[in-house]
């Protein structure tokens, strides 16, 4: 599937409009075209959307195309003549570049490969399997995204090879949406120290919190309340508590009442989350204190805990907790 081209406004008085190139195939390609006045030498029109980054397949169909991919991991591209026959014979260079919107490239149009140079490419054989091809040096793409999950990148095939995005280029990330992604390994640490604090509220209101230990400088955050299974502990936690948290999370894991079953357990979380919520200002010294995203609440189970995150505790969330 091609992705959406999204249509937007630019300065100017530019207008980004979506029209369909003749279709040789029900999955065609689709360009993109500025219409209005723009500075500078940067034409758009021409330009085509296309699918290439992924990941080859040794049976039918042959390739994936994949939109993120490990900080280290091989990427390909590939073209099936069949379904783009105008890159039938097509030869040229291919860049990966950083991700930028319409207005940055019409800002700055030229293609510096994150890599260091691009890569030639020819695209001569008559499937999918002989036009596939393996980016060098994508070993040192940077995925290092901070508290974020990926860094976004662009793919384009400049059919010229003139180093700039022109009229005749091929592009996997056009407009707001990239090509792809490059993540670091999602298992380690993020960026943030973390601070942890247990408390109690009492019955089955016994907490334990993680937050970014200089919340103060930050702004409101996704809290996420961590339910545990029957015949565990809510501070057996630590490796999601404090990984969630590194990465600019609070994490709540609450004393759960698990053993009579999956009701008693939701309606614990529930309880567990107004609290946080009403007392926010005194819990943990007060440190979280108007950090608290209340559009952003995830409840995450283990075991019976899980059961009651997905079941009632998704029910009733609307009319238990503050909006």
């Amino acid at each position: 599937m091609l992705k959406r081209i999204p249509a937007r406004l630019l300065a100017g008085t530019a207008a980004l409009a979506v029209t369909a190139v003749a279709p040789a195939s029900p999955v065609s390609p689709r360009s993109f075209a500025l219409q209005g006045p723009l500075a500078g030498p940067f034409h758009v029109g021409g330009i085509t959307s296309i699918e290439l980054a992924g990941n080859p397949l040794d049976l039918y169909p042959h390739f994936e195309f994949v939109r993120t991919f490990f900080e280290g991991a091989p990427i390909s591209i590939a073209v099936d003549p069949t379904r783009h026959p105008r890159l039938a014979g097509w030869s040229g260079d291919v860049f990966v570049v950083e991700h930028k919107d319409v207005v940055g490239w019409t800002a700055d149009s030229a293609l510096h490969d994150v890599r260091g140079e691009p890569q030639a490419v020819a695209f001569t054989a008559p499937d999918v399997q002989g036009n596939t091809v393996l980016l060098q040096g994508t070993a040192s793409v940077d995925g290092d995204a901070g508290i974020g999950l990926g860094v976004p990148y662009d793919v384009v095939l400049d059919s010229n090879r003139n180093a700039y995005l022109d009229p005749g280029d091929w592009m996997d990330g056009i407009a707001d949406e990239p090509g792809l992604f490059v993540v670091r390994a999602t298992q380690e640490a993020g960026p943030l120290a973390v601070t942890e604090v247990l408390y109690s509220g009492g019955t089955f209101l016994g907490q334990d919190l993680y937050y970014p230990t200089d919340i103060a400088t930050m702004g409101e955050l996704p809290l996420v309340v961590v339910s545990h299974g029957n015949g565990h502990n809510y501070t057996w936690y630590d490796h999601v508590g404090k990984h969630l948290a590194s990465y600019g999370c609070i994490v709540m894991s609450h004393q759960n009442n698990t053993g009579p079953g999956i009701e008693t357990a939701a309606t614990t979380t529930l309880t567990n989350t107004e609290y946080i919520l009403a007392n926010e200002a005194t819990v943990a010294s007060g440190k979280i204190a108007g950090h608290i995203d209340n559009h952003r609440i995830l409840w995450f189970g283990h075991s019976r805990g899980a059961r009651a995150s997905c079941g009632r505790t998704t029910a009733s969330s609307t009319a238990r907790t503050r909006p």
